[in-house]
Parts: structure tokens; sequence; C-alpha cells
């Protein structure tokens, strides 16, 4: 039986990882706003309170993640919820 990192199985293990972490990604971790509601202690409503604005340290070469697009606009899936994180 060859090894499984074998040329032959090179490109079933690619898929297999790719669909993997694909899937894990896409899993909710630990949602605590389920059903659209977002349950805060008080400890964490007086820390946004306290802090209005929150820094980030995007990539800005590391697409599809976090990127810039030629106008300088922060793009991306980190985006995606940043801007979603925002609207909240």
């Amino acid at each position: 039986m060859p090894p499984l990192f074998s040329s032959k199985y090179s490109p079933f293990l690619f898929v297999f990882v790719f669909v993997f972490v694909f899937v894990f990604l896409s899993m909710p971790i630990n949602a605590p706003c389920a059903g659209g509601k977002l349950s805060l202690s008080d400890t964490e409503i007086q820390w946004i309170k306290d802090h209005r604005v929150i820094t980030i340290a995007p990539d800005p070469d590391f697409p599809p993640i976090d990127f810039f697009d030629s106008k300088g606009t922060y793009k991306g899936i980190a985006a995606d919820y940043i801007e979603s994180i925002e609207e909240k």
C-alpha cells in the first residue's frame, strides 16, 4: 500500500483538506447570538461603552481573508465580518 502523501493520493488529500477546512470555518462557533439577538454581560456592555473605537490590523496581502483593492478599500471575508459587527 502506498503512503498517504504519495502523488497518487495528493489530489484526494488536497480536496479532503479543502472541504474539511471549508466546512469547519462555515460552522457557527459558540454562537451567542442565536435567533439574531446578542446576549452580552454587564461587563461586556460597559467595555463597549468605554471603547467606542476599536483598531484592527488587517493583513494587506491575504486574500480572500484580508486585502485592499486598487482603490485602497479594505476587502475580504474579515472585512465583511467587521462590517456586520459595525451594523450591530
